[in-house]
């Protein structure tokens, strides 16, 4: 079951779909109860959504790859916006080629997390910034990085 907490979402697994199959104006959202662990509704708190729509129902992880090769893509240096500049008729176009920051907030998370860190630190090179006492995997990796702190501090210690 995914966190709802995502802005991101395969169309197939919302509770409450067809409240927004609409074209052209606001949706008011009614958040349903979600039927078991098949579907799941949005969160209240969150004004903006991208859905995903891959053809499947109750099938999670295919945001995932969306995910990852949109968090990429933005934060590439050839990730470019175009500006058309209108001054008297005359039009100029201009690039600008500066990278957008990215970085992933874990606040507790559990294994898919755990491989959602690892995938943004090492394959896309974006920082993560884990909060500890928070719970889940990063407590985890919050006494991973204790443990190798004091092996080394014990490791310089003269005797």
């Amino acid at each position: 079951n995914p966190d709802p907490s995502h802005p991101i979402h395969l169309i197939g697994c919302i509770s409450g779909v067809e409240q927004l199959d609409v074209h052209g104006t606001n949706v008011i959202y009614n958040k349903s109860k979600s039927d078991g662990n098949e579907e799941t509704p949005l969160e209240s708190n969150h004004t903006h959504f991208i859905f995903i729509d891959d053809g499947t129902k109750h099938q999670y992880g295919g945001e995932n790859e969306f995910r990852a090769q949109f968090e990429r893509a933005i934060s590439e240096e050839s990730f470019s916006l175009e500006s058309t500049i209108n001054n008297n008729q005359m039009k100029d176009k201009s690039r600008q080629s500066d990278s957008i920051p990215v970085v992933l907030v874990v606040i507790d998370g559990g294994l898919e997390t755990i491989k959602k860190v690892h995938e943004s630190v090492i394959e896309n090179k974006i920082p993560v910034v884990l909060l500890a006492d928070t719970g889940g995997c990063c407590d985890l990796f919050a006494k991973c990085y204790q443990l190798y702190n004091e092996y080394h501090l014990t490791l310089k210690l003269p005797d």
